[in-house]
């Protein structure tokens, strides 16, 4: 590892990359839109940005502030690390993806789990059943996806509030004990609610961290 300053020149900071970007307004008005729809307050004419040179710069005198009182301790430390943006991750980032795994584990067994229970140990049906069952839910999932490709991003809450209604339908139904027929309906429903939604739910997930 190249040894550098540890309070670098503006030379410095520019050879490794520390200083910000430079950033279109388009790309920043579609989150600003985000945060003022979800009723966060911010004095909106100029809102806050890390990207602006005048944040670095006060981040910086911090620091050196900082180190001058003796504050700042250098040493080892276990952290995070993205391979592929080459940086180090936030807490907070790790924690959501590993959130997001755990649902997305979750979706997909929970459903299959409660489909073998119930149609053999249940209804007293047989294998050919549950591929019934599975053909629907992949004709759900083939048409969730066709339909989902021709949705604009600006209906992304509509999208995902439509996929988690259609899941919550779909745990109604097999809490009531439904008929064979029901089940395969229901199914079709919760598979389709998942495949619509997933790729805005992502979208607005990563939306969230910088990359």
């Amino acid at each position: 590892m190249k040894s550098i300053n540890p309070f670098p020149t503006s030379e410095n900071i520019t050879q490794v990359g520390l200083l910000p970007k430079k950033y279109n307004p388009k790309e920043i008005e579609p989150r600003i839109l985000e945060l003022w729809n979800i009723g966060v307050s911010m004095k909106w004419e100029d809102p806050y940005m890390s990207l602006k040179p005048e944040y670095v710069e006060a981040a910086w005198w911090l620091v050196k502030r900082a180190c001058e009182r003796g504050l700042l301790k250098k040493g080892l430390k276990v952290v995070w690390w993205c391979s592929r943006c080459k940086t180090v991750l936030a807490d907070y980032e790790v924690i959501i993806l590993l959130i997001e795994a755990l649902t997305i584990l979750a979706w997909y067994l929970a459903p299959e789990i409660v489909l073998l229970n119930y149609i053999v140990n249940v209804l007293g049906l047989t294998l050919f059943e549950v591929m019934v069952v599975e053909a629907a839910i992949s004709v759900g999932a083939i048409l969730a996806t066709y339909i989902s490709e021709r949705i604009e991003s600006k209906y992304r809450f509509d999208i995902i509030a439509l996929g988690y209604t259609l899941i919550a339908a779909w745990a109604l139904i097999m809490f009531l004990k439904p008929p064979f027929m029901f089940v395969v309906l229901a199914y079709f429903m919760c598979r389709f609610g998942k495949t619509l939604s997933f790729p805005f739910y992502r979208s607005w997930l990563f939306s969230k961290n910088t990359s």
